[in-house]
């Protein structure tokens, strides 16, 4: 993502918080318990249960050649737009879609979903550090 950031901003596509980064931060900004429980949820909670759907329950692993690509091509799409949602600026397609890609090609290599759970929450902790700074 960091470096998707960098190349847009050297071609002149101006980053921004996403739609999808606004609405958490407005919930995390809410205070109080409410806010502990809203970081909880989109560091630890969201990126586990996102890798169920999209990657383990989407992708046949042991499935043919054809069918676990395709199925992989139609969760990394599904999972972009549902990042984007309303907020389609060529920024957040490049930017989700290079973590989509990611998360996706990590899953088809190693076919260990623990180890994109982690690679995701890892990856919402970093943005959560970085957008709170």
């Amino acid at each position: 993502m960091a470096i998707s950031i960098y190349l847009s901003s050297k071609v002149g596509i101006v980053t921004k918080d996403s739609e999808n980064t606004k609405h958490i931060l407005k919930l995390i900004n809410y205070g109080g318990l409410s806010s502990m429980v809203m970081l909880v949820y989109v560091v630890v909670l969201a990126p586990i249960a996102e890798e169920y759907i999209f990657r383990y329950l989407m992708i046949p692993i042991n499935g043919s050649r054809i069918s676990k690509y395709v199925s992989a091509a139609i969760s990394a799409l599904l999972f972009c737009f549902a990042h984007i949602g309303t907020d389609l600026t060529i920024a957040n397609v490049i930017n989700y879609g290079i973590i989509s890609i990611f998360l996706t090609g990590n899953y088809l290599i190693f076919k260990d979903i623990r180890q994109n759970m982690l690679n995701h929450v890892g990856w919402n902790l970093v943005v959560m550090i970085i957008t709170l700074i």
